[in-house]
């Protein structure tokens, strides 16, 4: 709440506030920075080959009422506050996609025989193998030993696991549990000697077994006829093949948002404090429930993505991991990259893992899958250590494994959901959006998430027409991606990938890296095909016999822009205008 003397509540925000005593009549007055304008994700000045533009834009202005009593009098003033969200449409998203299974269950161990179980335990298992791997290769014994710890826990669970599980394969799974256990303990104390070749050794056959028993379980589950006709909705039609139907048409993979409200202060209060990043996605994913069931109350209205989002990632659904490793490569442009990011799908993302005061999310790409073990404690109840650039402040960014279900969608399909809050120009900026999970979804494909640092933001006043305004946002960006805007590449990992990439990832030994990070994500041949997968960038057209590895590569460096509305205006006419700065072309492209 907000205070100076008496106190002060946020309607909009209530249900989690306290009712408001003590409100001096005239405090309102006593607010200061009380003014928004509507934001959006500029679209972009090019469109190139197999990038996706935003379409459906819309704005709508949801003021946040502040108010309080006092001696039984009530007083309020509305704070403008603006949400402009925006789909993400693809044509055909399933084109050279090959799905983890021959279907999606929204119950993959119906039969009971915890298969399903196992192998959700065994692909955790394998990010976190990853994860220590990564470590060990930069020598770090701080970071090396923990996430040896957390891959011991997993495979204990695995264990336990197959202790219900009486088929051959989990039998063969079980002897390949015992046998990792005692080279990660091997790895463990050869890190405690500053022996890392053995440690690599010990992790590596690790890799090898647990990718094994992967393919085995996969191989296992696919061949059980009891799971592979789930029909959820009783329409006859198997759940898997209506969501491949989905995602072979016009299918929205994504949404984006931008929330601009005002940094509202009276005196050591903020209204930013109470704008955290939980209860802004509550709002934006219509989860917003006090504990006596009543919804919160916005304004005259509430900002809403259109999907159903759901999160924690719900157990079982689908034969996708919901519980795997997100893992953020923290890349500086330097030539190499730093400590890997350990990523909490519950709670907020400190980038600057290796603590040494640089945000590593710039001149990051990240790529989705996932969760992770650890926890930086902080929960979704704080932006974390925002980051000062010019006149802006940025905070890290939220990210969080979710299930995504749009409209007209026949199920929820894995998603990541993203959240960063920028101040700036006495204005509270939240950018963020959903889009879909392809390394969650399929066997030979990852989703990116890029930057090479914060948000451009520019603004501009509606005193011109769009094509001037468009002319004076291009000429002031300073970054050669900034004029792709908010556009998601769509496509294999090629050529045309390559201008969507911070300019450090496309050449030299950073982007060996990162190709070969990105080649740690996904199996070296299609389960489902037998085809070897290849990336277009490294080994060049794939053959009759391969099949190339897919992405979607998404921006979150994108530029934001601002209208300077005229003085008066809040819900008028001219807020609209800002749903015309799309690019000339604003097409759904096809592969």
């Amino acid at each position: 709440m907000l205070a100076a003397g008496g106190t002060l509540g946020v309607a909009g925000l209530a249900g989690c506030l306290d009712t408001f005593e003590e409100f001096a009549g005239d405090a309102a007055g006593d607010l200061v920075h009380t003014v928004a304008t509507p934001a959006a994700f500029y679209g972009g000045a090019d469109a190139p080959a197999e990038s996706r533009a935003e379409s459906d834009r819309t704005v709508e202005y949801v003021p946040i009422t502040v108010s309080g009593t006092v001696e039984g009098l009530e007083s309020s003033v509305d704070l403008p506050t603006y949400v402009t969200t925006s789909l993400v449409q693809a044509q055909n998203h399933n084109s050279s996609r090959s799905n983890r299974t021959s279907a999606v269950r929204s119950d993959p161990d119906a039969d009971g025989d915890g298969l399903a179980d196992v192998l959700e335990l065994e692909r955790k298992l394998a990010t976190q193998v990853a994860a220590a791997s990564d470590s060990i290769s930069k020598r770090s014994a701080r970071t090396s030993r923990p996430a040896l710890e957390d891959v011991v826990v997993t495979i204990d669970a695995v264990q336990a696991e197959l202790e219900r599980c009486m088929t051959d394969v989990c039998a063969t799974v079980r002897e390949n549990a015992d046998i990792r256990e005692q080279a990660v303990r091997t790895a463990i104390d050869a890190v405690d000697a500053g022996d890392w070749e053995q440690a690599e050794a010990s992790v590596e056959r690790v890799r090898e077994t647990v990718a094994g028993d992967i393919r085995r379980l996969e191989d296992a589950i696919d061949s059980d006829d009891d799971g592979l006709d789930a029909d959820s909705d009783g329409d006859g039609l198997d759940d898997g093949s209506e969501l491949a139907a989905y995602l072979d048409g016009e299918a929205v993979i994504g949404e984006r948002f931008v929330l601009t409200a005002p940094d509202a202060r009276l005196g050591d209060e903020r209204l930013a404090d109470e704008l955290t990043p939980e209860r802004v996605l509550q709002y934006l994913t219509g989860r917003a429930d006090d504990s006596d069931g009543t919804v919160y109350a916005w304004g005259r209205s509430e900002p809403r993505l259109t999907a159903d989002v759901d999160w924690p990632f719900p157990t079982g659904t689908g034969p996708y991991n919901p519980n795997e490793q997100l893992l953020a490569l923290g890349y500086k442009g330097e030539g190499l990259n730093n400590a890997t990011v350990s990523l909490d799908v519950r709670g907020s993302i400190d980038s600057d893992d290796d603590g040494d005061g640089v945000d590593t999310a710039v001149g990051a790409v990240s790529i989705g899958g996932g969760n992770v073990s650890r926890n930086d404690g902080n929960g979704l109840h704080s932006w974390g250590n925002e980051r000062a650039v010019g006149d802006s402040s940025v905070s890290p960014t939220v990210v969080l494994s979710v299930t995504a279900r749009p409209e007209d969608c026949p199920e929820p399909m894995p998603a990541l959901l993203f959240v960063r809050r920028i101040r700036h120009g006495e204005q509270l900026v939240f950018a963020g959006g959903w889009i879909v999970d392809d390394n969650a979804l399929y066997g030979n494909a990852v989703t990116m998430f890029v930057a090479e640092g914060v948000p451009e933001l520019a603004s501009v006043a509606h005193d011109r027409s769009v094509e001037a305004m468009r002319r004076t946002i291009t000429a002031g960006l300073t970054r050669e991606r900034s004029r792709l805007g908010s556009l998601v590449y769509d496509g294999e990992l090629g050529e045309a990938a390559l201008s969507f990439l911070p300019p450090a990832h496309r050449d030299g030994p950073v982007r060996d890296d990162l190709l070969e990070r990105v080649r740690e994500r996904v199996s070296d041949r299609n389960s489902r095909t037998g085809k070897a997968i290849t990336i277009a960038l490294r080994d060049g057209p794939a053959g009759p016999d391969e099949e190339s590895l897919q992405t979607t590569i998404v921006p979150l460096d994108c530029p934001i822009v601002q209208i300077a509305l005229a003085e008066g205006c809040e819900d008028c006419e001219e807020c609209k205008c800002i749903t015309n700065l799309v690019p000339a072309v604003n097409t759904i492209s096809s592969r």
